[in-house]
């Protein structure tokens, strides 16, 4: 550990750690006639087998979700499906995640936040709920804090302009459905092209994701990298003329 190793990630780290314990291994002692490795190979036979679970180091309570759809840990709250409001989940704190469920299923996962008075909110979370209530979707605080792609917002201000705050919220709400369902590329792509055709409906976008989906899916199955002993066989269209003369010597066979 010295110079005292500097990473991006814990995962990252425990790779290095690894490392370093797997090439020291090959070091010998001094005063032993042996390498670390070759000593570890003898002793593992006399110790115990380790526990088929592993250890889990986190902290866990119970708690009541609030009528804000959120558990509090730390000064700082995190959030959780509508349906758990007023149900007692359990949260459980890691050094860098903080883990909700039921005992029987995780509910929700989130990055461990070490501010103060924060709210930690996953806007999937709240969909359903802001789509019954449209007009409260430029004030949701689960939507304002969370970092969409360049141009949802403008496009929802487009449909308000156009439709007005109640049809534009619903509208929004199922664009962000489909942000979750089908990832933030498709659906990116899907309002820039809506806003090339100034055609400020959630409809037009949720339709060419639909579109764009099914033309990927076309040219990943036409794509004959992946097997390359299809590419030997030749599709030749049919032709129609030969098509035809069967039918009329069929048709003149009938009448005969």
């Amino acid at each position: 550990m010295v110079p005292v190793p500097a990473f991006d990630s814990l995962d990252q780290l425990n790779e290095y750690l690894v490392k370093k314990c797997e090439e020291d291994e090959k070091r010998t002692v001094d005063g032993q006639t042996k390498s670390i490795g070759a000593a570890w190979n003898e002793e593992i036979e006399h110790l115990l087998r380790l526990p088929e679970r592993d250890f889990d180091p986190g902290v866990k309570r119970g708690g009541i979700v609030d009528r804000y759809q959120t558990m509090q840990l730390a000064g700082n709250r995190y959030s959780v499906p509508a349906r758990f409001v007023g149900k007692t989940l359990w949260i459980t704190s890691y050094w860098n995640r903080v883990v909700i469920g039921t005992g029987l299923e995780i509910v929700a996962e989130h990055q461990r936040n070490y501010g103060e008075d924060e709210y930690i909110l996953n806007p999937e979370h709240y969909l359903d709920v802001l789509e019954r209530k449209p007009h409260a979707v430029p004030y949701a605080r689960p939507l304002i804090q969370h970092q969409w792609p360049d141009g949802y917002w403008a496009f929802y201000q487009g449909m308000v302009d156009r439709h007005g705050p109640g049809e534009a919220g619903r509208g929004f709400v199922g664009i962000l459905k489909c942000h979750v369902k089908y990832g933030a590329q498709l659906t990116s792509t899907a309002i820039e092209q809506s806003t090339q055709m100034s055609i400020y409906r959630a409809d037009f976008v949720i339709a060419t994701v639909d579109r764009n989906r099914a033309a990927k899916r076309t040219a990943e199955m036409l794509d004959g990298s992946e097997h390359p002993a299809l590419t030997v066989y030749e599709v030749k269209i049919p032709d129609i003329a030969r098509y035809q003369k069967f039918m009329e010597n069929n048709h003149e066979q009938s009448i005969a």
